[in-house]
């Protein structure tokens, strides 16, 4: 197994633990599009090549790790009640 595919494994557990979403591949693949057009909230950068993103998805606001360098999701974070997001 990748490191690719050790990511994405991680964040489909990460989306069900938090988020209560069953996410496929495709599904994953479909949210690093958005976050790779734009149509994401930049949070904060981690790393030269992990930032942070809010988005909306499937009705649900989510905060996920995405990976510039492997374009892909690498875990999905707590939203908290009152944090404001920008948009």
């Amino acid at each position: 197994m990748d490191k690719r595919e050790s990511e994405l494994r991680h964040a489909t557990k990460r989306a069900k633990e938090r988020y209560h979403l069953l996410l496929t591949r495709q599904d994953l693949d479909s949210i690093a599009k958005i976050i790779q057009q734009g149509g994401s909230v930049f949070s904060r950068k981690i790393s030269n090549t992990r930032s942070v993103h809010d988005l909306q998805y499937e009705d649900t606001l989510i905060r996920v790790v995405y990976d510039k360098l492997r374009n892909c999701l690498v875990t999905f974070l707590h939203v908290r009640q009152n944090e404001k997001i920008q948009r």
